[in-house]
């Protein structure tokens, strides 16, 4: 039921913008945006393609854009509506052009790339209670032209170093060195990895720019798909926090003959605009054919049933809430009073809703009225939180992220970083936290100096024996002893 309805989603967000006009009907009505049971189910309709799926975002960014600051409007229909699409466009571009000017970028197969960490690790699980208490290193090292990659791992504790490792390849071969273990560095032999194997060229990557002819292209086309006599205004009340409210109630009217028209205009449309067809490629990793031959997709409307698109304005003509309706179902909902805005897409069995409050995004999938998965996201000053929480069979998983102090440029980025694990399961809790900073930097790599090397095969019966009595004393001192009786 609930695919059926996206799918109804897509072909319905895709109309949000035509031509414009307002017949002003002598009507009262009394309206209540809540969700009326779920009728039978109903075969899903055939998708028009993975397109579809920027417009129905653009929509749903247009009521964010409308809490987000929206201006008070006329009430003339098409000019709130494409009011609301251009300012959400406006919000929308703004931040991604300020977000790319200070994202740092690299060609990983061109630039050699380095990632540092630091980090402590805690944990109330006993089978690794070895690792509390000690500071941990980690590196990866990445010069694809030359074909050079290193990993290198440090340990301290409060008393000081206790081991650094570095193992190399280079000139294909493997290399191992560290004091703590032998005075010179080790020739493993040859090494077995594929520089050709890494490759990121096929990885879709774009910029600023890519994502702005996106944005702008559907941005005009949902605009010019409008169509002025599909739409009406109507004196309405809704209620709100259990109250009457009155309001102007705008509509947009997709019937068949405006759906038809709308999908047409703007599959067309998309089609033709190689620019945008191009750009479309570099985000998605498709081709052009591909994307081309998703827009050409046939739609089934012998089931189509007419949708309405309401927005709500209160007596200083702001807009207040909206929603998307269907066979006097509503498909999506969304209200917006004072700084807060909710939005709910879905029926009684399945649900996502999001709400926005100050810096606060929270997104969450429900199901039967259980949640099944739950997304915070925040973001204040020079800091940013993720929170993830999701329940599988009565397991609870809950995954916390923070960033702060993050100082991002052209060739580095870095963070303070702290990380929150925990799993509960049958009533047992599984908690690990990781404290440290990481930077991710354009750099030379830490290479060995290869002159002096030996090759562990040639190490004598002696040579051999001092490696593995380096090895026990390591062993010991970071309190693997059961491992060193193995050995």
């Amino acid at each position: 039921m609930l695919q059926y309805k996206y799918n109804m989603l897509e072909k319905v967000c895709v109309v949000m913008n035509n031509e414009e006009k307002n017949r002003i009907l002598g009507e009262e009505s009394v309206e209540q945006i809540k969700i009326p049971a779920p009728e039978e189910e109903v075969k899903p309709k055939k998708k028009t393609g993975k397109i579809i799926l920027i417009i129905i975002l653009l929509l749903v960014a247009v009521a964010i854009g409308l809490y987000f600051g929206l201006k008070k409007l006329s009430t003339n229909p098409l000019s709130i509506y494409k009011n609301a699409i251009n300012d959400t466009y406006n919000l929308v571009d703004n931040y991604l052009k300020e977000s790319f000017d200070n994202l740092y970028n690299v060609n990983i197969n061109e630039e050699p790339i380095k990632i540092d960490s630091n980090f402590t690790l805690n944990t109330n699980e006993e089978d690794y209670a070895m690792l509390n208490n000690f500071e941990y290193n980690l590196s990866l090292g990445l010069n694809l032209p030359n074909e050079q990659m290193n990993l290198s791992f440090g340990l301290s504790d409060e008393e000081g170093s206790i081991m650094n490792l570095l193992l190399a390849f280079i000139n294909d071969r493997m290399y191992l060195e560290s004091d703590e273990l032998y005075n010179v560095p080790l020739d493993l032999g040859p090494s077995e990895l594929d520089f050709s194997g890494i490759n990121f060229d096929e990885v879709s990557t774009f910029d600023y720019n890519t994502i702005h002819i996106i944005l702008e292209t559907t941005k005009n086309i949902l605009i010019d798909s409008l169509d002025e006599n599909k739409f009406t205004i109507i004196d309405s009340t809704i209620e709100m926090n259990n109250e009457q409210v009155s309001v102007k109630k705008l509509t947009y009217l997709l019937d068949e003959e405006n759906m038809k028209r709308t999908m047409d205009y703007i599959t067309t449309e998309m089609k033709n605009n190689d620019e945008f067809i191009t750009a479309l490629s570099d985000v998605t990793g498709l081709t052009s054919e591909e994307i081309r031959s998703s827009l050409e997709e046939d739609i089934d409307y012998s089931n189509f049933t007419d949708i309405e698109i309401n927005l709500f304005l209160n007596n200083k003509d702001d807009i207040i809430a909206g929603n998307l309706i269907e066979n006097e179902e509503e498909l999506i909902k969304f209200t917006i009073e004072d700084k807060l805005f909710d939005l709910f897409i879905g029926d009684e069995y399945n649900s996502i809703t999001m709400t926005k409050e100050e810096n606060t995004l929270n997104i969450s999938y429900n199901k039967y009225e259980e949640e099944i998965f739950f997304i915070s996201l925040t973001d204040e000053e020079n800091k940013e939180t993720i929170e993830y929480r999701t329940n599988s069979y009565g397991d609870d998983m809950i995954i916390k992220v923070e960033l702060s102090n993050i100082k991002s440029s052209e060739n580095s980025y870095s963070a303070d970083i702290i990380l929150d694990y925990s799993m509960t399961s049958y009533g047992v809790e599984s908690k690990f936290n990781l404290e440290g900073n990481m930077e991710i930097v354009n750099a030379e790599l830490d290479n060995i100096d290869t002159t002096n090397s030996v090759n562990v095969d040639n190490l004598t019966e002696e040579e051999s024996l001092v490696f593995y009595e380096n090895l026990l004393e390591l062993l010991d001192r970071i309190g693997l002893t059961d491992l060193s009786s193995i050995l």
